[in-house]
């Protein structure tokens, strides 16, 4: 496949609203690569990923600075996908210190899988209710292991962002 090219235009040309969250219901985080490519210079992008930050990497044509990988058995450098809390303190570290802080889940059905959704949701829950610097937050999950009600509430949260053809 081809790698994404550096966007030079705003992510508004895409109907994407800085400080708005979003959700990107997919089996394999494809859409959600291309959402994050739609973020020029201006904004600061933090990748969060349960896959191997080489495959991440490999989506773009260009260096993201930050994307951090999310494991079990985490080793410097990488979250603790069972450390909720501590992901919510780095994120607000992250997004107290960028210009305009762009925060993306590439498969949040990870996370939902090894924690739970309601520990999940309270995470998310927690993260919005922070006051301060506007932020945008972007999550891939795989709706098909999601019941109508989950997908209901999660887009309480967030709105679904689809791909602009």
């Amino acid at each position: 496949k081809e790698k994404l090219k550096k966007n030079a235009h705003d992510a508004s040309e895409r109907g994407i609203v800085f400080g708005r969250s979003y959700v990107v219901f997919e089996p394999h985080p494809e859409v959600i690569y291309e959402f994050i490519n739609a973020f020029n210079d201006d904004y600061d992008v933090m990748i969060i990923t349960s896959s191997r930050l080489k495959a991440v990497n490999e989506k773009f044509d260009y260096k993201i600075k930050t994307i951090r990988s999310m494991t079990s058995k985490p080793k410097p450098g990488m979250y603790n996908i069972n450390a909720l809390g501590s992901l919510i303190v780095s994120i607000d570290e992250y997004v107290s210190t960028s210009r305009k802080p762009v925060v993306v889940f590439d498969n949040f059905g990870e996370i939902v899988k090894i924690n739970g959704l309601n520990a999940t949701l309270t995470m998310i829950h927690e993260l919005f209710q922070r006051d301060g610097k506007d932020c945008t937050f972007a999550f891939s999950v795989d709706d098909s292991v999601m019941s109508e009600k989950d997908r209901r509430i999660i887009l309480h949260y967030m709105k679904e962002y689809v791909r602009k053809e």
